[in-house]
């Protein structure tokens, strides 16, 4: 061991022109590994000059004369950019190559091999390619580009981003064939080839991991991988699939065409999990599984669920959850929710309708965002009924409702719990709203006695009409940036629109 500081030693002596002939005849995924041995060989890596491409060579279709000259011009400009390469052969790393191409033959394909074999003799960190094809009545079987290109040493690469490509077999099991420092993984309309576990095999490194709408995944075995921190698999078909990554930090499953299973909870194991994603609005969980949830993963801060539930009733009981995202849009059987989570922070809703018997329980909750989307005619009874259910949320920072009218809005004055006096104008009201507001700010507010839990008028510190859009003496006007001064509504005729600013404690 001794030996082999001292003549690295050595080798660190040598002139700086030498080191950089030794590391860029190394293979890539070793000239890597060299960089980190010391401070020097950091710094010489450093220090080399760094390249960034972005190609896009995509057809919008036309005459095919005109169409072939556009292709051959751009073919054209891709190499003029790639001369550098050729000029300063061993003197360039390259950051980060982007080509998005449209296939017009199926000779265009060695093209990009060429082009990809070039790049990586340079320490390419980051590759990206989308590839389309487009149908040719002269040559109608343009196969897919292939990637891997054939005896390419891809070790340098950090990030792999592959659109509407095949993973080919043969090039993938050549010898040496290795992703030693790959991190990310992120694949688009893919045709694995049933390749998917050889493929991750190779990559030793691997932290985030995203298959969407690939085919052939077929089986998926992510075991083993002590770095994986992110995983995103979306409309993929997976027949069969086991995960079992100690470190992982977020899992993301979606899959909203087909009435799919939920995730299986046998199949993951993640201690160490921290956000669950799960968007499979066709599937029905059950309460059982909510739980089994909550146990198996009890680090869990965020949880976002869309889902069909088989229970009337959903109850989460959590003290590390910060974020709730629940999504029942094809949901019609919960009647009653229940939350207890102390230390939730953040609760989103998305449905057709709200429970009337509703309870969250959390002293850290600021934000609030529901999306109701009613699905039948709605009138006065139910807009009352929703004003009571808006009272049960006391958000520090504030709420956000969003409103999707049905076809029949409704009103019947006989429903209305108080007596309305006849409408008043829209300046009016607005006066009197802002009036109110700064009512809170200024007098002591008793609206929630001794309560520990208080509603949002006692953390209310400032009010300001931010902008508004008016009229005044028949011409239109407009304002912002912090007007707080009442008498700005009492000289407009007529108002459009109009924001307040409300600053909290």
């Amino acid at each position: 061991m001794v030996r082999e500081i001292s003549s690295m030693d050595r080798i660190s002596q040598l002139p700086e022109s030498v080191m950089q002939q030794i590391l860029f005849r190394l293979p890539a995924q070793d000239a890597v590994r060299m960089s980190f041995l010391s401070t020097t060989w950091k710094s010489l890596w450093n220090s080399l000059p760094v390249s960034e491409f972005n190609f896009c060579m995509e057809s919008k279709g036309g005459l095919d004369r005109k169409r072939k000259r556009s292709e051959e011009e751009s073919v054209t400009s891709v190499e003029e950019s790639l001369r550098v390469l050729h000029e300063h052969e061993d003197q360039k790393r390259i950051v980060h190559f982007r080509l998005r191409r449209t296939l017009l033959k199926k000779e265009q394909a060695s093209d990009i091999d060429r082009w990809i074999k070039l790049v990586i003799k340079h320490y390419v960190q980051v590759l990206e390619l989308h590839i389309n094809k487009l149908f040719n009545y002269h040559d109608k079987l343009i196969p897919r580009y292939s990637f891997p290109p054939a005896s390419s040493d891809l070790g340098s690469l950090v990030a792999l981003r592959l659109c509407s490509c095949d993973i080919s077999k043969e090039a993938l099991k050549q010898e040496g064939m290795r992703f030693s420092c790959l991190k990310e993984l992120n694949f688009s309309f893919v045709d694995l080839n049933g390749l998917t576990n050889e493929l991750l095999s190779r990559c030793p490194s691997i932290e985030n991991l995203k298959f969407i709408d690939c085919r052939n995944l077929k089986d998926l075995q992510l075991c083993g991988f002590s770095k994986l921190k992110n995983v995103d698999l979306g409309y993929n078909g997976v027949y069969s699939y086991k995960i079992e990554a100690s470190n992982l930090q977020t899992l993301r499953y979606c899959n909203c065409s087909l009435p799919k299973n939920p995730l299986d909870l046998e199949a993951i194991n993640c201690s160490n999990l921290k956000e669950w994603i799960m968007e499979t609005p066709l599937s029905e969980i059950s309460r059982q599984y909510i739980e089994t949830l909550l146990l198996k993963f009890p680090f869990l801060e965020k949880i976002n669920l869309s889902v069909s539930y088989k229970s009337t009733e959903l109850k989460i009981l959590s003290h590390q959850l910060k974020a709730l995202t629940l999504n029942f849009e094809y949901d019609s059987k919960i009647k009653k929710i229940s939350i207890e989570t102390p230390n939730l922070v953040s609760y989103k809703y998305v449905g057709h309708k709200f429970q009337r018997s509703f309870s969250l329980n959390s002293m850290k909750l600021e934000e609030v965002d529901l999306t109701l989307t009613p699905r039948s005619a709605i009138g006065t009874s139910w807009f009352l009924q929703l004003l009571e259910y808006l009272g049960k949320f006391t958000p520090k920072q504030g709420l956000v409702l969003t409103f999707f009218s049905p076809p029949v809005i409704r009103f019947a004055r006989e429903e209305l719990r108080e007596e309305t006096s006849s409408p008043v104008s829209k300046i009016k009201f607005l006066q009197d709203l802002y009036k109110k507001l700064m009512s809170y700010r200024e007098k002591k507010v008793l609206c929630c006695g001794d309560s520990h839990v208080k509603c949002w008028r006692h953390y209310l510190k400032s009010v300001e009409i931010d902008k508004f859009y008016g009229i005044k003496d028949g011409k239109r006007m407009f304002g912002r940036e912090g007007l707080a001064c009442p008498e700005l509504l009492t000289n407009l005729e007529a108002v459009s629109s109009i924001t307040f600013k409300l600053t909290w404690y």
